[in-house]
This record gives C-alpha cells, structure tokens and sequence, in this order.
C-alpha cells in the first residue's frame, strides 16, 4: 500500500528568538540531526511512507534546500509548497487542489505531521483506526493522558471518538483532563479527496479552522492508538531539553535502530 505524507514546517518560530533568526525550527538540531531529518526518518521507516512533500515558507530556501537534500538520501519522491507569506497549516491543501485529486498525492490516505513533535505510535494500527472508520476527513493522533500538557488543541469526544467539540484555547487548563478530552499530538491521517469535496470550493488556511468545520459535519476522529512516547519543542527551554534527553538516549525524539 502506498503511503504519502506532508511535513509541516512552514512556520516563522516566533517562540524560538533569538535562536530562530539564523536557525529555522526544522534545522534545529538533536545530535546530529535535524527536526526535519527526523520527522523523514520516523514517516520512512516507520509509517513506511514513499511520497513526501513539505510545507515551507520561513526561510523556505534553506529548510526546502535541506529537505530535498535528505529526500534524496532516503530515496523518496518529495516535493515542496512554498509560500513566503506564511498564510497558515493547511493552505497548500486548497492551493495545491490537483495534486491531491489527480496527481502525487491523490488518493484517501495522506499523513500530516508537524516537525516539532515526536510521536512514537504504531503508524499501521492508526491507519486501521482511520479505515474502521470510513476513513473520515480527518483522524487526529492524541498525547496519552500522562503526557499530556496544558496547551495545544484540545478536543471533545463521544464513545465513538468522533469529535463532538473543540475548546477554546483560553478555557481553563484543568479541565482539559477529563477522560473524553484529548490533546493533538501533531500527527494526523487525513482524507483529501473527501476534504475537497465537504469543502465546496472553499478554502481554511489553518487546521484549526479546518477542524472546527469539519467536527460540526462528523468528520473529526481522535484515533484509539497513542503514543508510546511523544515530546514537543515548543520554546528554547524545551530544545535544550530535548538535547539534553538526547545525550543519554532517552528523548522521544530518538527512533530506535535508525541511523
């Protein structure tokens, strides 16, 4: 079966200053390598991915540069959207209409996937979830209860792990902990070809007002798979964390027997 993913790493990482005018976040290092050279590895060998694309637009000719440079590497088929405004998460989904109804990343399946957090998951049981389900919009891939942190998008659940609600990000953190609340890791399975067509020729620059449409229409499922591990590089503090986790092999970060 054939697996394609999206990597997003378009952002202007406003919360990595000063680090970030010279250091775009997707080349950020841990160890040896990269954000970016991870997030490839863990879709390559983990989700056994063969078509990857990246978002870029800050600093978009070093970190697409780098990109196509590992893409090549790893023998993957890759491409690039570019857009120097930095319009959003998920503008190169409506921008970009063709390529995901007839052309390299056509089809029902496509992973989403931000390059500032780890997610150590089965990629296989969470594309079964997805298909048990129809294979719905979108399936987010949430942080295990006892990783969880209190800021992000937050998501309402019924039993069906269909999302019912989204909260708001001002609500108040302890009640983010409720057993039917669940946190985005950053990993999401999604269904282009029925995106298009909910949509009706309209256009959401970011997924989180892509979300909240397509909940109220039924499409938003929270997969019963979780990480067995999961981090996030949100802040520098964060980074040195994260390096520090990493000297003795004990970051999310790191994907086991992969170079």
């Amino acid at each position: 079966m054939t697996q394609k993913a999206v990597i997003l790493a378009a952002g202007n990482s406003r919360r990595m200053l000063p680090v970030s005018l010279e250091i775009p976040k997707p080349l950020l290092t841990l160890g040896d390598q990269t954000l970016i050279d991870l997030t490839m590895k863990r879709l390559k060998y983990l989700a056994f991915v063969d078509t990857l694309y990246a978002s870029v637009g800050y600093q978009q000719e070093k970190v697409s540069g780098h990109f196509i440079k590992i893409a090549k590497a790893l023998n993957l088929k890759y491409g690039v959207f570019t857009d120097e405004t930095l319009p959003g998460t998920s503008y190169w989904l409506f921008r970009n209409k063709d390529c995901f109804l007839n052309g390299p990343l056509s089809g029902d399946a496509l992973w989403v996937s931000t390059i500032d957090n780890a997610v150590d998951v089965d990629f296989k049981e969470v594309r079964e979830d997805f298909e048990r389900q129809n294979k719905p919009a979108c399936m987010l891939v949430s942080v295990p209860s006892e990783l969880r942190v209190d800021h992000g998008d937050f998501f309402v659940c019924d039993k069906s792990y269909k999302v019912i609600k989204m909260l708001d990000l001002s609500e108040n953190p302890a009640e983010k902990l409720s057993e039917n609340i669940f946190l985005s890791s950053g990993l999401q399975i999604i269904n282009p070809i029925k995106i298009l067509q909910l949509v009706r020729g309209n256009s959401y620059n970011n997924f989180r007002d892509l979300w909240e449409f397509l909940y109220k229409k039924g499409e938003v499922y929270i997969s019963k798979t979780t990480p067995n591990q999961w981090g996030k590089i949100d802040r520098i503090e964060d980074w040195m964390r994260e390096k520090e986790l990493c000297k003795n092999g004990k970051s999310p970060f790191i994907i086991r027997g992969v170079e």
